[in-house]
């Protein structure tokens, strides 16, 4: 297994699991993609396991299953010391991704639709799941959800 951030992917690499380290406000937009276009409520899962565990070990078992669920994960105390203390993770199988990053233009982050982000307010997470460059954000720079907030395996 092999952990690298999302922009040193090669041509050619499908990683597994893409892990984000996001704010409660981007991962609110996270788990709202995650649900836009499957129904039912357990689009996306927090599961009590170990630091570890909810970030790789049940992240690529929801890989490798049918399901495809998102994980929230890193609330284990003694993996949180590690991060700052308004940041989780947001584990997410890389073909479910791929789907997610596909409908962004048609839901509530796309073209016209981005109104449910509060405009120019400092809470307005930044969060944009555009082709190639896969993130993009669109408000305060140290806000941003990027490609160096993630990694992938």
């Amino acid at each position: 297994m092999v952990f690298k951030p999302l922009d040193q992917i090669a041509a050619g690499e499908i990683p597994e699991v893409l892990v984000f380290l996001a704010t409660p406000d981007q991962l609110s937009g996270l788990a709202t993609l995650a649900s836009y276009d499957r129904p039912g409520r357990e689009n996306v899962v927090f599961a009590a396991a170990s630091g570890c565990q909810a970030t790789v070990l049940l992240a690529l078992d929801q890989a490798r299953s049918r399901e495809l669920r998102c994980l929230l994960g890193m609330t284990d105390p003694s993996a949180r010391r590690w991060l700052e203390p308004n940041v989780l993770s947001s584990a997410i199988p890389w073909e479910r991704f791929l789907e997610m990053e596909a409908n962004v233009d048609e839901s509530f982050l796309g073209r016209g639709h981005g109104r449910s982000w509060p405009s120019g307010s400092r809470r307005r997470p930044g969060l944009i799941l555009s082709g190639p460059t896969w993130l993009r954000g669109r408000s305060d720079p140290d806000e941003h959800l990027t490609a160096s907030h993630s990694f992938v395996y």
